[in-house]
């Protein structure tokens, strides 16, 4: 029954079915993690089609106040915007599309390895796709929105290494256009898609009638390709307002990033091979996060860099092997080195130590590696190969569906993370940090004053393992704020502007901390400092209200002033200057602002009454009576006004 469904020709269908089955949960599932930075926070997506010319000119992440991560991904940020000027905030959507992608993937794969593969090794296709749409380990691109660049670098790398099999293979020449076209996509999806070039030649080289010179020209066609797209890359990356910020590549980030012994570098280097084909090999402890410290660097002296180093020098050898004897293992051993080598460490540091979506390729070549291991060893025996693929397929089905309802938002996937994450300074920060917005989203004091307690003790937790995590520092602080225990925020904010005094949000946080403890002055200089380098009409509206507390209405004008000038249509600001020209004595320009509030805002009673007072001083009467007559329209409760206007009146 195998051998005929696996010669279907519709069989490449069942494993979108799989696939859509096997993610089916995650269409009522929220945003999470980076979903945030990347779709609702980007101003570039969330203007909809009036972003996509940004999209198309700037980083990912420049709609975050021109944030330079580095990174060119326009096809996936092209269509979150789409979505968003379609359906607005709407996760089911975004969700539904991965899902339908990740189906897109498991197909277009049967469909290569069917081919790819001789005869004899057909049911090494079937049982390969079936294991990697049911592996643990690419939860975190499928049920992870922002993922959305691995799923398009994937299905336009397996898209054109199909139209690369018709023109070389079934020569149809005209699909050349084809497979270039999506290569270019691959590139346009995710950086990383620059191995590709190599990648699709040696799985073409699969397939033994193919010759080395067949393969001359999408190695060399595909290497252009992939250059002009570096050059572009460079050019728009350079060519932002900021630089790269240096912030992603920090010891937080990745702890070898700053390490200059080599021994230590490449120790830890060859220890992440051990682990990613542990995470392959046994996918139960699966987290959002390994950044600092749950992944300490070694030694390479030390018996895990040794063994680390042993298994890459074993891939390298049976690499080299595979493609000189054009051996399936060999090639899959190749496969997996060049799909992982962007992020290995072992060329460059990168701004991420660890991650489970970087297994998302090379995963490819780990099931063909098993699925062929599995036909090897138990030969003719088709009831026990059944029988075991159905065993993993089982487990590893109860794992992926299970790991999906933990990524439903931050709150579920930090709060499922933490026992086994306890060791990662992020990790912490992050549950702490879901465990401060769940405190401030009940109404019930006790059970808010619980989970900012329990909160403070996740963020003290970030802050042990990595003394340098500031922003740890800033969200305890806010946290002791929350609480009402001012004397513990002041002295939290205190110490990190005494670590980091260049950290400016901790000013303006400090400074409403001190607002709070009615420490007016010292919450003044505070957001003075935070205004040097982030001017606001916010900000400077809380210096001209503080300033106004103080009885300093001369200084409470000025920075009303400052608010006029960023926000000409500020009918508080407009207010407030008005009350501050009333208390220096120049009622005749009191009443100018109060009028341009009133213009802005004809429902403002409360401009109305100030306007009546400033009339009242200048001995205006009528004009007095008419304002207050406004007041008492808007108003009709108003005391003070029906008062003074019977006092008017006798």
């Amino acid at each position: 029954m195998i051998q005929q469904l696996i010669r279907h020709k519709s069989a490449h269908w069942l494993f979108f079915i799989l696939a859509f089955l096997l993610y089916a949960n995650t269409l009522s599932n929220q945003y999470a993690l980076d979903d945030f930075a990347v779709i609702l926070d980007n101003t570039n997506v969330n203007r909809g089609f009036d972003g996509i010319g940004k999209i198309l000119t700037t980083n990912m992440l420049h709609g975050i106040s021109g944030f330079n991560d580095g990174l060119y991904r326009p096809v996936s940020t092209l269509t979150f915007a789409i979505e968003y000027g379609l359906f607005g905030e709407n996760p089911k959507i975004s969700h539904l599309i991965n899902i339908l992608l990740f189906g897109g993937i498991g197909l277009l794969l049967f469909k290569n390895l069917k081919v790819l593969l001789p005869e004899k090794l057909l049911p090494v296709a079937f049982f390969a796709t079936a294991i990697y749409v049911f592996h643990p380990i690419h939860t975190e691109v499928v049920a992870n929105i922002k993922s959305r660049d691995e799923l398009f670098a994937s299905i336009f790398l397996l898209g054109s290494l199909w139209h690369f099999i018709q023109a070389i293979i079934n020569h149809k020449k005209g699909a050349y256009f084809f497979a270039f076209l999506l290569y270019i996509l691959a590139l346009f999806s995710k950086e990383s898609a620059i191995t590709y070039f190599a990648v699709i030649p040696l799985l073409l080289w699969i397939n033994k009638s193919v010759s080395l010179k067949q393969l001359l020209l999408p190695i060399v066609g595909m290497l252009v390709l992939s250059l002009a797209f570096y050059g572009l890359h460079s050019y728009i990356i350079n060519s932002m307002d900021k630089p790269i910020d240096n912030g992603l590549f920090k010891i937080l980030n990745n702890p070898i990033a700053g390490i200059n012994d080599p021994s230590i570098r490449y120790g830890t280097a060859f220890y992440l091979q051990i682990l990613y084909l542990t995470k392959l090999l046994f996918p139960v402890e699966l987290l959002h996060d390994y950044s600092y410290n749950l992944i300490p660097t070694i030694s390479l002296a030390t018996a895990k860099g040794i063994s680390g180093l042993l298994i890459f020098i074993g891939l390298v050898g049976s690499a080299v092997y595979g493609i000189i004897e054009r051996n399936l293992l060999g090639i899959m051993a190749a496969f997996y080195l060049l799909s992982i080598a962007v992020v290995s460490q072992l060329i460059i540091p990168i701004g991420a130590l660890f991650a489970e979506r970087f297994l998302f390729v090379p995963s490819i070549a780990f099931c063909v590696a098993v699925a062929f291991l599995l036909n090897h060893v138990l030969g003719k025996k088709q009831l026990a190969i059944n029988l075991t693929v159905a065993a993993i397929l089982f487990l590893f089905g109860i794992k992926t569906v299970d790991r999906n309802g933990e990524w439903k938002n931050n709150q579920t996937l930090y709060a499922a993370d933490i026992e086994e994450g306890k060791a990662s300074a992020r990790i912490n920060y992050n549950y702490g940090s879901a465990l401060t917005q769940l405190g401030n989203s009940v109404q019930d004091g006790l059970k808010k004053q619980n989970y900012y307690r329990e909160s403070a003790i996740y963020l003290q937790k970030a802050i042990e393992i990595y003394p340098e995590y500031w922003d740890a520092y800033n969200n305890l602080g806010l946290v002791y704020k929350y609480a009402n225990q001012l004397e513990l925020a002041e002295k939290v904010f205190d110490l990190l502007l005494r670590k980091n005094p260049n950290y400016t949000k901790g000013y303006y946080n400090q400074a409403t901390v001190k607002l709070a403890a009615e420490k007016g002055k010292e919450a003044f200089e505070n957001f003075k400092i935070y205004s040097e380098t982030n001017p606001s009409a916010n900000v400077y509206s809380s210096m001209g209200t503080i300033a106004g507390t103080l009885n300093d209405f001369k200084l409470a004008r000025t920075y009303f002033l400052k608010v006029i000038e960023l926000e000409p249509n500020n009918v508080s600001a407009y207010n407030y200057l008005g009350t501050a020209e009333g208390f220096l004595g120049r009622p005749a320009e009191a009443i100018k602002y109060f009028q341009k509030a009133t213009q802005l805002d004809p429902r403002n009673a409360e401009a109305y009454f100030n306007m009546a007072i400033s009339y009242s001083q200048i001995g205006n009467v009528e004009k007095e009576k008419a304002a207050l007559s406004a007041v008492l329209t808007l108003a009709p409760g108003n005391q003070q006004a029906i008062a003074r206007l019977k006092e008017l009146e006798n």
